[in-house]
């Protein structure tokens, strides 16, 4: 209970916590793709008047996205090419920031970086108060390159009252950064070091799961609840004290005394009770019941007399077959839970992938490539054509082709042709069904994890193979690739029987369908080797595809090696 209630607490404090960061990245994304600062970043001013006017048209816009936020102390956006622009009325600090390590850490990550609470604002004048600020790289959308940065601010004291106003008495919070460093602590105690080895293992991990949920360690006798931000990978703490825990147990051990009193009487009673007669249907009775408990549902009691026993051994087998039934209707249930879960995952990746696809096509229409807003728009329409499927799970291996090669050609515009790729495979095998969106998170991984600066163009070649009695899916890149100790990670992810929320989560998924709707003798493979690229490859059952009613059945076949080009 303890644990629940602390376990709550903890959630719920850390949910109004990324209320106030998500207020404050959707502000960075909102500046980013605002056409007035796309324009005003990429500019080069000759005169100072004309940056100055731009200045005071930045204030105004920038005010106005922060009006009604009284969350956010300020927004400021810093451009190289000397453009400063503020939310506030406060003044700069300086003309010039690019000498700021702040700064300079952003170009040089060209992601966000959030950092925790310091004694005064980077960007304006202040004093007196404290601030958590993130600090976002400004990029340009036609060019893809960094024209600034992005400041958004929040002051402590909005922070720190989320936590007072939800603190109960009995427990303690600590919040940490990052790396570990105290934020905030509501109480002066130590934390454990085991505690902040788990912290810090888990911080210097794979960040990008979207869920963290809490988790809870008995350390030296006290209670530890702890979870981590999705967003800026701080750690909130709650501590509940040993002399409180002792307390709860004291009471729980005496109402656990007095219960064992009261069945230890009850039992005493019942066995001096009990006649001569019962002991042998009782007996019989007793070696049913442990055949039910090592498994054996098909065990029934035969009741020659018409007594109590008799309708006691009655109720055993109503039991024993209700048990079953529900077994069966349990197992039943999660299967299709299990279907249910994958549908839910494809729907998560459309919305965002259609979000990101049109907003390219707006971005392509800005800058009259008309040819390839039409090309895209026809793409995207074919690939969600595929991916709804009338509900179906399962399609023709031709439809899944036609799905991957839109979604390529969307991409490859997206990514102003970073990538190249080929499709091989035999016409023969179109008519054989999978499973849809297959190939499309192994494609995906191989553009997001292959491309790097070492690595700023990638092949990407797609190809399926078939043997006498199975069909196999390959997708192949020549991307920057794993290091030995990150595929063996990975690996474990992916085999792992027990949900995932961390790398591998979408391969995990990907072979866990597989494996649900073919057995364990089909899944997913995959090889990596570092700065030469990673190899994934599935394995189907070869089954021809019913066109009228989405199921497939088994046809074994000679493989054939003729291959289109």
């Amino acid at each position: 209970m303890i644990t629940k209630t602390t376990t709550a607490e903890v959630k719920t404090i850390l949910t109004e916590m990324e209320r106030s960061f998500s207020n404050m990245k959707e502000i960075c994304d909102s500046v980013n793709n605002n056409a007035s600062f796309q324009q005003r970043m990429r500019t080069q001013y000759t005169t100072i008047e004309e940056q100055f006017s731009e200045d005071l048209n930045g204030n105004l816009e920038l005010n106005s996205i922060v009006s009604g936020r009284k969350d956010i102390s300020g927004i400021y956006v810093l451009g190289l090419n000397n453009i400063c622009c503020k939310s506030n009325t406060a003044s700069f600090q300086k003309t010039v920031y690019r000498e700021d390590y702040w700064f300079d850490a952003v170009l040089d990550s060209g992601s966000d970086i959030w950092y925790g609470i310091h004694d005064e604002s980077f960007v304006v004048k202040s004093s007196g108060t404290r601030y958590i600020s993130l600090c976002s790289p400004y990029i340009d959308k036609s060019t893809g390159k960094i024209n600034g940065v992005i400041v958004v601010e929040l002051a402590e004291n909005t922070l720190l009252d989320t936590i007072t106003q939800y603190e109960p008495t009995d427990v303690r919070f600590t919040l940490l950064d990052n790396k570990c460093q105290i934020l905030y602590s509501s109480d002066e105690f130590t934390l454990p070091s085991k505690l902040l080895t788990t912290l810090s293992y888990s911080t210097s991990g794979d960040n990008s799961a979207t869920s963290i949920y809490p988790s809870a360690e008995l350390i030296k006798r006290e209670l530890f609840v702890y979870q981590k931000s999705a967003t800026t990978n701080w750690s909130l703490i709650g501590n509940v004290p040993k002399n409180y825990l002792n307390s709860i147990n004291i009471k729980i051990f005496v109402i656990s005394a007095v219960i064992l009193l009261v069945v230890a009487a009850i039992a005493i009673f019942l066995s001096l009770f009990l006649s001569r007669k019962f002991t042998d249907p009782i007996i019989h009775m007793k070696n049913a019941m442990k055949s039910v408990e090592d498994g054996d549902f098909s065990v029934q009691i035969t009741a020659e007399s018409q007594d109590e026993l008799a309708s006691l051994a009655h109720s055993f087998n109503h039991m024993v077959t209700h048990i079953q039934d529900l077994m069966n209707s349990i197992y039943e249930q999660q299967v299709r839970l299990r279907k249910s879960e994958f549908k839910a995952l494809q729907a998560q990746i459309n919305p965002h992938f259609l979000y990101n696809s049109l907003d390219s096509i707006v971005w392509l229409l800005k800058m009259n490539r008309n040819a390839d807003s039409i090309h895209m728009l026809q793409n995207l329409a074919m690939l969600f054509r595929i991916a709804l499927s009338k509900g179906s799970e399962l399609i023709p291996i031709a439809s899944e082709i036609q799905h991957i090669t839109s979604y390529l050609e969307i991409q490859t515009i997206r990514y102003s042709r970073k990538f190249d790729y080929d499709i091989d495979f035999p016409e023969n095998l179109k008519s054989y069904s999978t499973l849809k969106l297959l190939l499309q998170p192994l494609v995906e991984n191989s553009i997001y994890h292959g491309l790097s600066k070492t690595k700023p163009h990638v092949h990407i070649h797609v190809e399926i193979m078939e043997d006498i009695d199975d069909i196999f899916f390959i997708v192949q890149d020549n991307g920057i690739g794993m290091t030995a100790e990150e595929l063996s990670r990975l690996r474990t992810n992916i085999y792992s029987n027990t949900e995932i929320h961390s790398s591998g989560y979408g391969l995990h998924n990907i072979n866990e369908r597989i494996q649900t709707y073919f057995g364990d003798n089909y899944g997913l493979s995959i090889e990596s080797e570092f700065n030469y690229g990673t190899t994934v490859k599935l394995k189907l059952p070869k089954q021809i595809h019913n066109a009228d009613t989405g199921s497939m059945y088994s046809h074994s076949s000679q493989p054939i090696h003729s291959q289109t080009p």
